[in-house]
């Protein structure tokens, strides 16, 4: 089945997100750009799934397992994390809108976490 755009705008402003995910473990760093409540948007699929795992570490580790990878432990992030002068400040193991460090590695000019710079959601 295909969802079509036409049925994915029925649940614009309606879908999954869980703001209090953003509040409780989500650096206040992260620039959640505006299509956050957009069913097409990679980040609120992240938020979905990985905000609610991220304070429930028994979920988390099971459910990355179902994808065979064998996690024994999963550890929290280390808080307030350096990464060559990028601060890390997240809580829990699931760290959401990492660019990696200040500089870019491959040039990018501006932005930040979550906002005109290259991330991985989660």
């Amino acid at each position: 089945m295909k969802l079509t755009h036409k049925c994915q705008d029925k649940w614009i402003n309606n879908n999954l997100f869980e703001p209090t995910f953003t509040n409780e473990n989500v650096s206040d760093k992260v620039k959640l750009h505006n299509a956050i409540t957009s069913t097409l948007s990679s980040a609120a699929a992240c938020l979905n799934v990985l905000g609610n795992l991220n304070i429930n570490v028994f979920d988390l580790k099971n459910y990355l397992n179902s994808f065979g990878l064998g996690i024994q432990k999963i550890l929290p992030f280390p808080n307030a994390a350096n990464v060559e002068g990028e601060i890390y400040d997240d809580k829990g193991p699931v760290v959401f809108e990492w660019i990696g460090p200040r500089q870019s590695p491959i040039y990018e000019i501006s932005g930040g976490r979550g906002h005109n710079r290259t991330s991985v959601d989660a």
